[in-house]
């Protein structure tokens, strides 16, 4: 039972359905190395971090959020 819906399965037809004139994705000939993947990695988290610093400077700046008046 298992086996026939593996063979009607989505991943199943798709290769049949490619056969080896599919196109290539844009990472298909890069090479990830731990050093790239890192700085990718390093660069988001920094980034971030730049822009919470950033915005929670600029609210500050002009007066803080806005409050709810009593």
């Amino acid at each position: 039972m298992i086996a026939r819906f593996a063979t009607r399965s989505f991943t199943a037809s798709a290769r049949r359905l490619a056969g080896d004139h599919h196109p290539h994705t844009v990472f298909h000939d890069k090479s990830f190395t731990r050093k790239n993947v890192g700085g990718f990695v390093w660069t988001l988290i920094i980034g971030g971090a730049v822009a919470t610093l950033g915005i929670c400077q600029f609210q500050n700046y002009k007066g803080g959020f806005p409050q709810k008046k009593e």
